[in-house]
């Protein structure tokens, strides 16, 4: 990207990033960026960042915000929307020569839904020429049991031809699959379920082209004995009568 930033001001910006994609289909996307920089504040780490964090479990990250300039800076809020998160806020430190320390401590609470989240904490001061101070929330929340791919590819394939992935299925502790169920395309897609009980699952599913053209989606249901609720993932393919059999 080509910076416009003008390093003496508190505020810069940037025009725009391309992002290209090339599936299902290849497509640019134009995303414009944005920063706002702040010569009095100063935030470590610059987030919180949880990582991959097991559903059910609390966890904290803690930041330390660092303030130069005005001796009574103080920070008099902070605000998130995500119910699941909460922030507070200790002063450790003022300095005579106006320097301020606080530590952020962000918690992720344990009823936390399974998923990727990214979310914004805004820290707001006393100081009106920059109330707020945005700080950035981010991690994935991991379900006892999932599956790996979410989205399986088969591509483009011909008539009539058989082509077969693995889908990994990953739990905390073993576990057997005990069915796969689709209502759209019955034998279209086939799997072949494991026996054993593993904490680690690999399911071969075959798609079945069929011989007229056209693409296929279909979304599954994976049953398994240590859990009442099914891991879905989804499948894709395309069935091209030129493409050349194998």
């Amino acid at each position: 990207t080509r910076s416009l930033c003008d390093w003496s001001s508190d505020v810069c910006s940037s025009d725009l990033m391309m992002i290209s994609f090339d599936r299902p289909a290849y497509a640019e996307i134009p995303i414009p960026l944005h920063a706002y920089i702040r010569k009095d504040v100063g935030l470590t780490p610059g987030g919180a960042q949880f990582g991959n964090v097991p559903k059910g479990q609390p966890m904290d990250r803690k930041i330390q915000v660092n303030h130069v300039g005005r001796p009574d800076w103080k920070i008099t809020e902070l605000i998130c929307k995500n119910d699941h998160i909460e922030a507070k806020a200790t002063e450790l430190a003022r300095q005579p020569n106006g320097s301020t320390t606080y530590e952020l401590v962000v918690s992720l609470k344990p009823t936390a839904p399974a998923g990727d989240f990214r979310e914004q904490l805004t820290i707001v001061t006393d100081d009106a020429a920059g109330p707020q101070i945005p700080v950035v929330i981010e991690g994935r929340i991991e379900p006892d049991f999932y599956a790996t791919p979410e989205f399986l590819d088969f591509g483009i394939v011909a008539p009539g031809t058989e082509t077969t992935r693995n889908l990994v299925i990953r739990g905390r502790r073993a576990f057997k699959v005990t069915g796969i169920e689709s209502e759209t395309t019955a034998g279209t897609f086939e799997a072949r379920i494991p026996k054993e009980g593993k904490a680690i699952q690999i399911v071969p599913i075959t798609f079945v082209a069929p011989m007229t053209p056209g693409t296929i989606t279909d979304e599954f249901s994976v049953l398994i004995d240590q859990s009442s609720e099914p891991i879905r993932f989804k499948a894709f393919g395309k069935v091209d009568p030129n493409k050349p059999r194998r």
